[in-house]
């Protein structure tokens, strides 16, 4: 009808006269004008045109429609995924759809192999032996299993570790691997990059090539690796470089496969974080996965011959190590506090026994990364206390001490630390443990009065001359998988390990001193001791450094480690700093790690308390103060949080 009046509007109205026109009147077309009128005016008038709700309609994948803008539709991932460092693709509605045909489970297989470029082709400890030379092996046995002191040499391998890319034809003998002349349609740029083999066993192929299980993996290299370490440096990065590639390679072993159960665990909770459309429906997977990893483990270490269930394989070895060492960040990312975490990295303990000793973990550059890893994670983890609960092995002070590095040391760029501030630290815990074995009124052992006060310099002589950190070496200028530029790399390190080295300051203040300026028991000291800062200057500093790389990789996902940040916080007396503690903590929100949120809860409980035990009219406000009189630790335990600290 609408296209019936309109031609009849063409028809019989005619154009208007031009200007200085005149018009000329003829009776047939007055009578047809006449009658279209009639005809069309008696019609109802259409009603307005309503207006869509809901703004624009986007397509593409699930990221760019929450996001509203507009997608590519490129697959498996779009542009705009790709690019972004905080957002990952969530796929498309038609996750079977490719090319009109469903996708097979040979299919998937192959896009998980398509997905995880520039991950080596041989295991992971030939491709990083293949870029050193003969590695020394430390004649070393346990002696004791308490500080660790048996670890005195794992920081003394001549040889640095670094997780350089091999080139592309570089691969163990008799890989399998297909040649990229086998792979019709793949970019430069995967064509050469080393791939993975995935060939999984018959018994984990579903888990393995199922859809949802390479949405996982994928998510896990393109951001959960990043979020284990304070700069963008893939080609340094253990997790990214180490861990993925055991956790896929064929065939795979029981600790592969509980590996592999672990990561997608961490990535499931990471995820819930992330996505809150589905947050119930990872964090019940993130479970599942994670009850599954912790069953097999457990198969490991409660059959009668643990050690031939591992057996002599170098991969299965450092899977294992590497799967206790991904269940203690499990609960990082989940966000409990029950302190499952810390007996998941005892664990680690009973893997270095059942694999041949100390001795075997100082022989690769792989294993002496995963034992490095261990390590900081123990010292980190003992600064709460919760340690002492699930670790009844005998402990010495004499066996805290670590000899000085030689060049082996990566810690700086995987954790953001300085070996000097994690010798420092560990000594904290250890001197802390004898304080704590005290009397009220009995005097610090005068064999150790010259050790602590030692102690004491190493903490504090950096802070004014900071060339003593920095005694490391730096991340290549551009790294030759897509990392950040070296400069500002470096620039975030630096910052990450002032942050650390101050926090750690601020843990010797509560830790030794009862929240003074000066150690408790006092000391006898032979000459006058030297003015240090105060708690609340060392708090606002190791919050400056922090605030430093949020403005330097706000759009990068790398996450800073949890522990200095908490330090800073839980010892926050100024209203001032504690803003600034309460946004900092608002924005580590965004990387989607549960113990953030955890961690500010216990935050204000100390906060709380400190507060009850001031006097009506007693100032805490200005960087002169000292810190509270709370003790973090003696929190933890009242409300039984012991939140993972990495």
């Amino acid at each position: 009808m609408d296209s019936v009046a309109s031609t009849i509007d063409r028809e019989a109205i005619p154009a208007p006269a031009e200007k200085g026109v005149r018009k000329v009147s003829h009776p047939q077309h007055d009578v047809e004008v006449s009658m279209h009128r009639i005809l069309f005016d008696s019609l109802p008038p259409e009603p307005p045109r309503k207006r869509r709700r809901g703004g624009k309609i986007y397509s593409g994948c699930g990221t760019c429609r929450t996001r509203k803008i507009k997608c590519d539709g490129r697959r498996p991932r779009c542009f705009n995924c790709e690019r972004s460092r905080l957002y990952f693709c969530d796929g498309y509605g038609d996750m079977n759809h490719t090319d009109g045909s469903l996708v097979c489970t040979q299919d998937v297989t192959d896009s998980v192999l398509n997905h995880l470029e520039r991950l080596p082709s041989a295991s992971p400890s030939d491709r990083l032996q293949s870029s050193f030379g003969e590695v020394s092996t430390a004649d070393i046995e346990i002696a004791s299993w308490g500080s660790f002191g048996e670890y005195i040499n794992i920081f003394n391998n001549p040889h640095p570790l670094c997780f350089a890319s091999d080139s592309p034809g570089e691969g163990s003998e008799g890989s399998n691997n297909p040649s990229n002349d086998d792979r019709p349609g793949e970019s430069q740029e995967e064509a050469t990059s080393p791939d993975v083999e995935l060939e999984p066993s018959s018994s984990f192929e579903t888990e393995v090539t199922s859809e949802a299980t390479r949405k996982l993996l994928d998510h896990y290299r393109t951001h959960v690796c990043q979020l284990m370490m304070p700069t963008s440096a893939p080609s340094h990065n253990p997790w990214l470089q180490l861990y993925l590639p055991l956790a896929v390679k064929s065939p795979s072993s029981l600790p592969q496969q509980i590996l592999l159960y672990a990561i997608l665990a961490v990535t499931s909770f990471n995820r819930s974080y992330l996505v809150p459309s589905s947050r119930v429906h990872d964090m019940k997977k993130g479970r599942e996965y994670n009850e599954r990893a912790v069953v097999l483990m457990r198969s490991i270490f409660d059959s009668e011959d643990p050690s031939a269930m591992v057996g002599e394989d170098k991969n299965a070895r450092q899977a294992l190590m590497a799967a206790a060492l991904t269940l203690t960040t499990a609960e990082v990312f989940s966000g409990a506090s029950q302190g499952d975490g810390y007996e998941h990295l005892q664990l680690c303990k009973r893997v270095i026994q059942i694999t041949g000793g100390v001795s075997w973990w100082v022989s690769d550059p792989a294993c002496l990364t995963l034992l490095q890893i261990f390590r900081c994670l123990h010292i980190v983890a003992s600064t709460s206390g919760r340690l002492e609960l699930v670790d009844l092995q005998p402990r010495g002070l004499q066996s805290a001490i670590m000899p000085a590095p030689v060049g082996n040391y990566t810690l700086d760029i995987t954790f953001g630390v300085s070996i000097r501030t994690l010798q420092c630290l560990n000594k904290i815990i250890e001197f802390s443990k004898l304080k704590s074995a005290l009397g009220p009124d009995t005097p610090w052992p005068s064999d150790k009065i010259s050790s602590l006060l030692d102690l004491e310099d190493e903490l504090f002589d950096p802070l004014e001359a900071p060339e003593l950190l920095k005694d490391r070496h730096s991340l290549p200028s551009t790294d030759s998988q897509g990392g950040m530029p070296g400069y500002i790399a470096d620039l975030i390190t630096d910052n990450h390990v002032f942050a650390f080295h101050y926090s750690a300051a601020i843990f010797f203040r509560r830790a030794l001193c009862d929240g003074s300026a000066h150690i408790t028991p006092a000391v006898k000291r032979s000459s006058e001791p030297k003015t240090r800062p105060t708690g609340q200057y060392l708090v606002s500093k190791a919050l400056d450094h922090l605030e430093n790389i949020d403005a330097l990789s706000r759009n990068i996902a790398v996450a800073n480690t949890l522990w200095p940040g908490f330090i800073a916080a839980v010892e926050a007396v100024d209203t001032d700093l504690r803003h600034r503690a309460l946004i900092w903590l608002e924005r580590a929100k965004r990387h989607g790690i549960g113990n953030i949120q955890q961690s500010t809860s216990l935050v204000m409980e100390i906060w709380r308390r400190a507060d009850r035990q001031l006097g009506p009219q007693e100032n805490q406000d200005g960087l002169g103060v000292e810190l509270g009189g709370v003790d973090w630790r003696q929190v933890m335990r009242d409300k039984n949080m012991y939140i993972m600290l990495t």
